[in-house]
């Protein structure tokens, strides 16, 4: 992927490819086979990424790197833990861009605050139960 080749919003194919890349690991992990591998692109979609929410949210470099982890990271569990991110398609668009918004600050009064807000908070397993059941009580109201 070429500099051109690189998207000028690219935290949504960034996503797309974490998210892809997460749901290949889980199913190696339960068929075998081949381990799955993050496309050619990554590193490119990865520094426009953080390039672009250094400008976004006026972050310095490190700042963009750990908010884009962080993103990454948040939808990447969400994936894993919450069965209707995975089952619902309209519900995982709509997660997908609060999650967007939020980390990139272009909005950050989202309905799914309290979520964001607790994945920041998870330090053990009770509130990591705080943030599923924040996510899920924001899916219920869906």
């Amino acid at each position: 992927m070429t500099q051109r080749d690189v998207p000028e919003e690219p935290h949504r194919p960034l996503v797309d490819a974490v998210l892809s890349n997460s749901a290949a690991r889980a199913a190696w992990l339960v068929d075998g086979g081949p381990e799955p591998r993050l496309p050619a692109s990554w590193a490119a979609l990865w520094e426009a990424a953080v390039a672009r929410q250094m400008l976004l949210a006026d972050q310095t470099e490190p700042e963009a790197q750990r908010a884009v982890s962080t993103l990454t990271s948040h939808l990447s569990a969400l994936q894993h833990n919450a069965a209707w991110f995975r089952a619902d398609d309209r519900l995982r668009e709509q997660a997908i861009a609060e999650t967007l918004l939020y980390v990139t600050r272009l909005r950050t009064a989202v309905r799914s605050r309290p979520a964001q807000l607790a994945w920041h908070h998870r330090r053990d397993p009770a509130t990591e139960m705080a943030w599923l059941d924040a996510w899920k009580a924001w899916a219920d109201e869906r």
